[in-house]
């Protein structure tokens, strides 16, 4: 029997990459920042390799065209991505069709969505 080769710090490195994502409809710089940092130790506590956190200002959440999602969308099509992290799903939206619609951009990248405060969504983009 042939074993597989242990995967190098590199590999299980690539595959712990994550991205948050605050949605702030009404900012508050404060609250913002608080939102990063529990996004921010949730990965450090979790063993994710956090890039970068985008956040969206000012944005409704029952937008879906948002510059922060797009950038976020964009970094979520590189190879080592995993995950997007949000303090809540209602980062996304609180809006259903809104939040479907989100839903459906983040699994068209084979990635998922983990929530600091649930289980991991594994759901990938083939639906399985």
């Amino acid at each position: 029997m042939m074993l597989s080769p242990k995967p190098s710090r590199l590999e299980l490195d690539q595959r712990n990459v994550v991205y948050g994502y605050v949605l702030a409809p009404i900012p508050d710089e404060l609250e913002i920042a608080a939102l990063h940092m529990e996004i921010v130790h949730f990965c450090a506590s979790a063993g994710y390799r956090l890039e970068h956190v985008f956040t969206d200002r000012e944005v409704p959440d029952d937008v879906v065209v948002r510059p922060g999602f797009a950038a976020l969308l964009e970094a979520l099509e590189l190879p080592a991505s995993h995950a997007v992290v949000v303090p809540h799903v209602d980062h996304i939206s609180t809006d259903n069709r809104a939040r479907a619609e989100l839903y459906r951009q983040i699994r068209r990248t084979a990635s998922v969505v983990i929530d600091v405060h649930d289980e991991p969504d594994d759901v990938k983009a083939d639906g399985a």
